[in-house]
């Protein structure tokens, strides 16, 4: 074997999901029958008559069996039996007012549960037995208080559950008791339905998740629950009632309904490259699930999956002095026909011109040819001005057209504006004024460009661009412009609405005389707008007209009529009107998004997830995320869900006002027990798991050099299990032959602990050469052999 030997480990284990459809019952026969049970010790809902009526029509309508108690010693294990879910209605207790349950009636229901039984809570029921820890993890919470009763919104987070399905996006709801818990939930269970914490509810915990509807698998079984059923009426709410019907069949195990998505530890954080990483900048996965990844430092790389090996497949080997701001190698996307046309596009700074190149190569194998290139578009830059080129964006994304989007920072220096706009107009400070590139209609910089790639290398202009061809001192490639460093871009699959994370000047008070606080943006666009820059941000805050030659401050701009009449601008004088952003947040605590938190300003956007229900991998995300857009915050290290409003709505209540379709829903937590260093970027595979780089800390620009704590990872959803862990290790790795090699797998297992069987193959033809854990095998002639160890659970 020669001294570059290699051994390597294989992972690749498919889960299939396989159901059995069974003749229906007989039509006198119920499906499945429930116990429910409405004792009170302590104050007693007047609803519960009602509650019980509406079950039992409930029954008699969808062919369930129903018994009603208030009398605890049904709870025997003989009488659960007969049982699907236990519905808890109303029920309330304190320690001091007694228990609903003795111990004897408690432990045969926690018996029910382990033995794959269900609970169904409705309203009150999260105010019983408030002292049994137990039964706090059943339920999922216990109530702690509640305001005054006022009208409110719940915000439905779950469009696929049978109890949330047919709920509008944004629930109105008027006489109900909007509990707070002792314990906020989120991440315990998964949340169907949260309040809207927007809608100014008094009395409410400052929380910003608070779920009123949940389900769970608990303890071998499964727990359903509502916080809405406050009143007599709302068992007549046809709406209500469809809810209420979607928990019970879920918790009886009547219908399907994944209740894990939004639990924390349902997302396993899996490792492809953890080494030998300068500066990962962009990836992107191939129909092959081949991850393709480029470098700042010049490379475009390869990770085949089945074997971990990394290829490199081009390098323009960019000198540390060439890196030391913000050029290399920049933006990445695949083609939408990448595995008929072998077509990908890079964006690059050029090693000789003071430009970036859009171009197109074409991959072969593993490899790119360097004279496949076909040059699209070639954008100027103010490359050694000042400290221009630190901001250069170059994220790169094509829709389901073929339409190819560009993002472009406004390549101005920023160091020399206090933090504020730089609109420097003095003589030879061209590079300090953002008006010459973002705010000039005549510029590519500072934009998100938009072009359709044609087959000969060429590109056209996709109708609904900013500026129509051949209008005086524009650039028809503009599809949105007014942005300051647009990092990350990614096309919704489905509206083909552009997602932009557009990062913002570094103030870190607002001063009434230069303009806002350090402001950055996510931002979801649906067609051609100015963003603003550099004289609005955010929720369309204008800056200060200010004069660097004396130092005074002029009025705020108009940002519904803005001029750029710097003498660097070489388009129009008049521009489109600024258009808000989405989510906007600054370092200090947002008013508008507290979800956000604090910190420092580092926005990045990630994919909109599209479900493929044809995918049988049971590692792709679930159908919950389809349609929401993944975010995540390069300094604060935390993912999020943006959902976004489905249909426009009105509302009864005054005090709502209607919302829209693409209208921001709601902002949601994920991956919280995972941390990151620095995520940079984030994509699905086609294999529905989310492939994410993290930076790492430092900068790799120097040849050889590379990030510390840098990685790319595959994120695969894990509710159904975890895939085996695996190590393989030689006792040796190159020598004279023959050679005698011991592999230990040593540190392989099950993911969720259980038996794991072992297939090594020796030489990496393919076929098993042996079952053991630990075996030995001799190399009897010379050669480099890939030795790969693949373990199935």
């Amino acid at each position: 074997m020669s001294s570059a030997a290699r051994l390597r480990a294989l992972v690749f284990a498919v889960l299939l999901m396989v159901g059995t459809l069974g003749l229906p019952a007989a039509a006198a026969q119920p499906r499945f029958s429930v116990l429910v049970f409405s004792k009170t010790t302590n104050f007693r809902h007047d609803s519960i008559p009602a509650g019980n009526a509406a079950i039992k029509k409930l029954g008699e309508e969808n062919n369930f069996a129903t018994d009603f108690t208030e009398d605890s010693t049904a709870f025997t294990d003989a009488n659960l039996a007969k049982y699907k879910t236990v519905i808890f209605n109303n029920t309330n207790s304190t320690p001091q007012s007694g228990a609903l349950l003795n111990d004897e009636q408690r432990a045969a229901l926690q018996r029910y549960i382990e033995h794959g039984g269900g609970w169904t809570g409705i309203h009150a029921a999260t105010a019983s037995e408030r002292d049994w820890k137990w039964f706090e993890g059943l339920a999922g919470a216990i109530f702690d208080y509640h305001p005054v009763i006022q009208p409110g919104r719940a915000k439905v987070l779950d469009h696929v559950h049978p109890s949330t399905k047919d709920l509008p996006d944004l629930w109105e709801l008027e006489g109900e008791e909007w509990y707070n818990w002792i314990n906020n939930p989120t991440g315990k269970v998964h949340t169907l339905l949260q309040v809207k914490k927007r809608d100014g509810i008094d009395g409410m915990k400052p929380d910003v998740d608070h779920p009123i509807s949940w389900c769970q698998n608990y303890d071998g079984g499964r727990s359903w629950y509502t916080m809405i059923g406050h009143g007599a009426a709302r068992y007549s709410d046809p709406v209500y009632l469809k809810h209420l019907l979607g928990g019970i069949e879920w918790s009886a195990g009547a219908v399907a309904g994944d209740c894990s998505p939004t639990r924390t530890g349902m997302f396993q954080k899996v490792p492809l490259v953890t080494q030998n990483l300068a500066d990962p900048f962009e990836l992107a996965v191939a129909p092959d699930r081949r991850v393709f990844y480029i470098q700042r430092t010049g490379a475009l790389k390869v990770i085949d999956q089945d074997t971990l090996r990394v290829t490199t497949a081009l390098d323009f080997q960019y000198t540390p002095q060439m890196t030391s701001q913000s050029d290399g190698l920049l933006g990445l996307v695949l083609d939408n026909n990448f595995a008929r046309n072998h077509w990908l596009y890079l964006l690059y700074s050029d090693k000789v011109e003071k430009r970036e190149n859009l171009s197109r190569f074409t991959v072969t194998g593993n490899t790119v040819d360097l004279a496949s290139e076909k040059r699209l578009l070639e954008i100027p830059t103010y490359r050694d001005e000042n400290r221009a080129n630190s901001h250069m964006a170059g994220s790169l994304a094509m829709d389901k057209h073929g339409n190819l989007f560009v993002a472009t920072g406004d390549n101005t220096d920023p160091f020399n504006s206090d933090g504020y706009n730089p609109i420097d107009e003095r003589p030879g400070r061209r590079s300090m004024d953002a008006q010459s590139t973002a705010g000039n209609t005549n510029d590519l910089r500072g934009k998100v460009l938009r072009i359709t790639p044609q087959a000969d290398g060429t590109y056209t202009i996709p109708a609904g661009n900013l500026f129509a061809p051949g209008t005086d001192r524009t650039r028809p490639e503009i599809y949105t412009m007014g942005q300051r460093n647009p990092f990350r871009i990614t096309v919704d699959p489905e509206s083909d609405a552009l997602m932009v994370a557009d990062y913002g000047p570094d103030a870190r008070t607002a001063n009434p005389n230069r303009g806002p606080e350090g402001t950055v943006e996510f931002n979801r666009v649906t067609h051609a707008s100015n963003q603003g820059w550099p004289y609005c941000i955010g929720d369309n805050t204008p800056f200060n007209d200010y004069d660097f030659a004396t130092g005074t401050s002029g009025p705020k701009f108009d940002c519904a009529h803005l001029v750029n009449d710097s003498p660097n601008n070489t388009g129009l004088t008049n521009l489109p009107p600024a258009e808000p952003a989405t989510v906007w947040y600054a370092y200090s605590q947002s008013a508008e998004f507290p979800e956000l938190g604090t910190g420092g300003g580092g926005p990045m956007a990630g994919p909109v997830y599209q479900y493929d229900p044809t995918n049988q991998l049971v590692t792709k995300f679930p159908e919950y995320f389809d349609g929401k857009w993944f975010v995540y915050e390069l300094t604060r290290g935390w993912f999020k869900t943006l959902s976004f409003e489905r249909t426009d709505q009105s509302f009864n209540n005054p005090r709502f006002p209607s919302v829209k379709a693409g209208d921001l829903q709601s902002i949601n937590p994920i991956f919280g027990n995972m941390s990151w260093t620095q995520a940079f970027s984030a994509h699905f595979g086609p294999d529905g798991s989310l492939y994410v780089i993290d930076f790492g800390a430092g900068s790799g620009t120097g040849r050889g050099g590379s990030n510390d704590g840098a990685g790319i990872y595959r994120i695969d959803y894990v509710a159904n299990g975890r895939r085996p862990n695996v190590k393989a290790t030689p006792s040796v790795d190159n020598g004279r032959y023959p050679l005698t090699v011991s592999f230990s797998s040593n540190g392989s297992a099950g993911g969720d602990g259980e038996a794991i069987d072992y297939a090594w193959d020796f030489d990496g033809d393919g076929t098993v050469d042996s079952t053991e854990a630990n075996p030995t095998h001799v190399y009897d002639s010379p050669g480099q052999f890939d030795a790969r160890l693949t373990v199935r659970s």
